[in-house]
């Protein structure tokens, strides 16, 4: 494509007015040489911005997204590559760069003149390491570049520049006007990314005390602290675990099992179910949280009917278990055990086998569904562990007895 971008366009730069510029990330990512699995370009053209993306996706089988119809924002979805459209805010390409976050994502590049355009000296803060704003105003016009600059610092490696620390702080009380999906996608992003910098990623959720509220600064950062240096040494000792701790909860969720246990050392004692509603976090979620804390309450399984019951409670969650338990001072080698059993998948405990399901058993006892039947197939795994219970038919022979009991 360019000597700048490594990467050709999905469709013809033919297509494209002569004036269209790459700004923004794409540019930023391709000066400091760093790549990322899926390509994400934005292009500024002087006019009919979402015309000029319906055309192209139509002609090119790609999938098409109006992101914001008011300052015509479209994206094209291609296998691999996402490309977005914007039209040119301000009447000329100066002023829209003059108009953004940062002044590292206030770079263009015209991709027929294959020239870099950079009026605010972006470079000069990608040599210096620095976040610094375009302006008070800009950050002030969408609040949620406030995270986004210490969340960008953090993913970089970069330091915010003073007095751009100022003034997010001082414009922190404006995230409340902030739309709560729009405060969550970056809190994920925040999240994703703490492992590089736990210090920025601690300023930027100190800024979110109207969505987080109670939440204390130095009990925060000694809790993320002690789980990103858990989560560090699982990916240097286990890889296994390292490669369960980083699936998503869902395909289509990009929060990971590594987020979530985080996100739980982030809301500690406060209300996380309130919280994580206000927020529109996702049910998986806040399911994950609740599952979380559930397995917080095990002290450590002492027996087997424990261990048992561990397995049971945290599912695919086990990894953030030993996450929250190396956090809270236990060793790999204590926690060994555990981790072999949770991958033998042969083993009875963690993986006990089901020789009577859910409706087999409301059809041998004529019984609703109801929670108690989950509660009677816990029963009956128990018995399998203890040597109770071999047979489908000893399951529901054990299962009718407890019944009578209840009656």
């Amino acid at each position: 494509m360019c000597r700048i971008l490594k990467y050709p366009l999905p469709f013809s730069l033919e297509r494209l007015p002569a004036e269209t510029c790459v700004v923004g990330g794409a540019v930023r990512d391709a000066l400091l040489g760093r790549t990322r699995g899926v390509i994400d370009i934005d292009l500024v053209v002087p006019v009919n911005a979402v015309e000029l993306a319906r055309d192209i996706s139509r002609d090119y089988q790609a999938g098409f997204v109006m992101l914001d119809a008011e300052r015509s924002i479209a994206r094209l979805v291609f296998d691999g590559m996402t490309v977005d459209f914007a039209q040119q805010m301000g009447g000329s390409l100066t002023a829209d760069l003059h108009r953004r976050d940062y002044r590292m994502n206030a770079i263009a590049y015209h991709l027929i003149e294959q020239r870099l355009i950079d009026p605010l000296d972006g470079r000069g803060d990608l040599q210096a390491k620095l976040v610094r704003m375009v302006s008070a105003q800009n950050l002030a016009d969408d609040p949620l570049r406030l995270l986004r600059g210490y969340r960008q610092a953090a993913q970089l490696g970069f330091e915010i520049e003073s007095e751009t620390a100022r003034t997010i702080q001082s414009l922190a009380p404006r995230l409340n006007t902030v739309a709560a999906e729009r405060i969550m996608t970056e809190l994920r992003y925040l999240l994703a990314v703490s492992h590089h910098d736990i210090r920025v990623v601690i300023a930027a959720v100190d800024l979110l005390q109207v969505w987080l509220p109670g939440i204390q600064r130095e009990t925060l950062a000694s809790e993320l602290q002690a789980l990103t240096a858990a989560l560090r040494l699982i990916e240097s000792q286990v890889p296994q675990l390292w490669q369960e701790l980083n699936i998503p909860l869902r395909p289509t969720l990009p929060t990971t099992i590594a987020d979530i246990t985080l996100l739980y050392g982030l809301l500690g004692s406060l209300p996380s179910k309130e919280i994580l509603t206000n927020l529109t976090a996702s049910v998986a979620e806040i399911m994950a949280i609740n599952i979380l804390q559930q397995s917080a309450s095990i002290l450590w399984p002492a027996s087997v009917v424990d261990v048992f019951r561990l397995f049971q409670i945290t599912g695919k969650y086990f990894p953030g278990f030993v996450v929250l338990n190396l956090a809270a001072g236990r060793t790999l080698t204590t926690l060994k055990p555990l981790i072999d059993r949770y991958f033998d998948l042969q083993d009875p405990l963690s993986h006990p086998v089901i020789i009577v399901n859910g409706k087999e058993l409301m059809s041998a006892l004529n019984l609703p569904p109801s929670p108690a039947i989950g509660q009677l197939l816990a029963e009956i795994q128990l018995g399998q562990i203890r040597g109770e219970i071999v047979t489908k038919q000893e399951a529901i022979s054990y299962a009718r007895s407890k019944v009578a009991e209840c009656k």
